[in-house]
């Protein structure tokens, strides 16, 4: 026993080892490891230790036993202290690092807004070409749903869809959103063929639908399991117009002529990670009545489209997100029809005196492909800052010793195949913490609105 205890309790063991245990556990309570357990275990080892070797010295010293015990007292009583103040720390940083969740979320509220439009064409797609999933026909009018989430991851958004006057014969996604169920809430009876086996006995099979064909409802129920924050899921309806049963009997004639449904309803909820732990559900309402596109429309008579109808997509705010990683600016369609093949173009620059008269779309990215904006309905785009990147310009540009701007143009058409491109300029204001309208220039002036 005295052999183990005195390698155990070995000066150069206890030297090398008391550092290590001591170390390792700050570097298990930083922001790498978090093992607060394992801390622990490091912290009240090392105390443990220090103390048994004072207590073995104690023994076998042969100073006067006043010596011994104020040096244990003292010894012990700072290794007790030192003790508390480190497991104090352990479970304060324990607290901290439970809590940053709740504290990234803190001022930012969730929020999700839906926007519907119709696609104008008259048959956009050609006869089974699979749009979203969904095996296209003639007798489908293309109603698109847009799902935008706010600053707020969500979970288990669950809702149900329907049109006010014609059936939904699928629904599908032209995002790429992952986790989403789409089904009928009321399909039509199942369909057996009936017949018999080999040996005259009765058996029936029952028709199983094929993905993407139509499995016509008036209801369809939409749940995703998880939407990512500042995202945007696009999704693609089928509407078709049926003709009524005739005496309990579907009619000779399923499909009605082929129209465009007058209004779109949606009704559930999705949850939100609590503050304090758990979850917080949030119910979600929309209804939306569309603008109804006229044969004349159709034509692409362009004096046929007066200014009060038109679409004005202009972009609203600018504003810094994502820790300041990102920039979101959002627009907003304040016109009474559809902008359509809406393309969006933005930049992110950094510099000094920059001259915007200077700046042409030509020198921008082309815009990418956003798709139809409905009357009244808002998107946003975002882009990069390259704050990690560049840190000490990025600074310098919020505190104003350099000038940071947000800038763009998009390009779309109305229903009537009319294009416009309108401009956008925001630029940091360091007094006022925010984005603010860049003062008149060229750029912006040679915009087509």
């Amino acid at each position: 026993m005295h052999e183990v205890l005195d390698f155990l309790f070995n000066e150069w063991l206890v030297g090398f080892g008391v550092p290590i245990l001591i170390s390792a556990g700050f570097a298990f309570i930083g922001d790498e490891f978090r093992a607060f357990k394992w801390a622990r275990i490091c912290f009240v080892t090392s105390a443990a230790w220090i103390c048994g070797k004072t207590l073995m010295w104690s023994v076998f010293s042969l100073d006067s036993f006043r010596s011994k015990a104020v040096v244990v007292f003292f010894a012990c009583g700072f290794v007790g202290v030192a003790l508390l103040a480190v497991l104090v720390l352990t479970t304060k940083r324990e607290a901290e690092v439970a809590a940053t969740p709740e504290k990234m979320q803190v001022g930012k509220k969730p929020s999700v807004v839906m926007t519907a439009y119709l696609q104008p064409t008259e048959e956009p797609y050609s006869q089974g070409m699979a749009v979203g999933g969904i095996v296209w026909s003639r007798n489908y009018m293309d109603v698109r749903l847009d799902i935008v989430n706010g600053p707020v991851e969500i979970k288990d958004l669950d809702f149900y869809v329907q049109l006010t006057d014609t059936s939904i014969a699928g629904i599908g996604q032209i995002s790429q959103l992952q986790g989403m169920t789409v089904l009928p809430a009321n399909e039509f009876p199942a369909v057996w063929l009936a017949g018999t086996d080999t040996k005259g006995q009765p058996e029936s099979i029952p028709i199983v639908p094929t993905p993407g064909l139509m499995r016509s409802s008036p209801v369809y129920r939409v749940h995703c399991s998880e939407i990512f924050a500042n995202a945007v899921t696009h999704l693609v309806i089928a509407s078709v117009a049926l003709n009524p049963t005739e005496n309990g009997h579907l009619p000779q004639q399923l499909f009605a002529p082929r129209r465009a449904p007058k209004a779109i309803s949606v009704k559930g909820n999705y949850d939100t990670q609590k503050a304090g732990g758990g979850v917080e559900n949030h119910p979600i309402e929309f209804w939306y009545s569309f603008q109804q596109i006229t044969e004349g429309s159709r034509a692409g008579a362009v004096e046929q489209l007066s200014p009060a109808e038109r679409p004005y997509v202009i972009a609203e705010t600018a504003t810094f997100i994502d820790d300041d990683n990102k920039v979101r600016v959002e627009f907003h369609n304040s016109g009474k029809t559809p902008a359509v093949d809406l393309g969006l173009s933005i930049r992110f620059l950094i510099g000094n005196a920059f001259d915007l008269d200077g700046v042409t779309p030509e020198q921008l990215a082309q815009p990418t492909g956003y798709g139809n904006v409905g009357a009244d309905q808002r998107v946003f785009t975002i882009v990069d800052t390259h704050k990690l990147d560049h840190p000490v310009e990025f600074e310098s540009a919020k505190k104003g010793q350099l000038d940071c701007y947000a800038l763009g143009f998009l390009r779309y058409k109305d229903i009537a195949g009319r294009e416009y491109e309108p401009r956008y300029c925001f630029k940091w204001s360091a007094q006022y913490q925010a984005f603010e309208r860049c003062p008149a220039n060229k750029f912006v002036k040679d915009q087509k609105l």
